[in-house]
């Protein structure tokens, strides 16, 4: 969704909270994670698939022993 339809949407007008972003190559996602830290040009909260999936990643390795 283009970003002024987004805040027409959510009524941000000027305002945003929140961009998703896809890659197609999820095992990059540090190189992705500092090219959108620089694209920001100011400090950002960003969370990655990795911190997202935490608890489920730890319960496979926690099963597998």
């Amino acid at each position: 969704m283009p970003l002024t339809e987004a805040q027409a949407y959510f009524n941000r007008s000027g305002d945003v909270t929140a961009i998703e972003v896809y890659i197609d190559e999820p095992d990059k996602v540090d190189r992705y994670r500092k090219l959108i830290a620089d694209a920001a040009g100011r400090p950002i909260f960003m969370i990655d698939w990795r911190q997202r999936n935490a608890t489920f990643f730890s319960a496979l390795q926690s099963s597998a022993t």
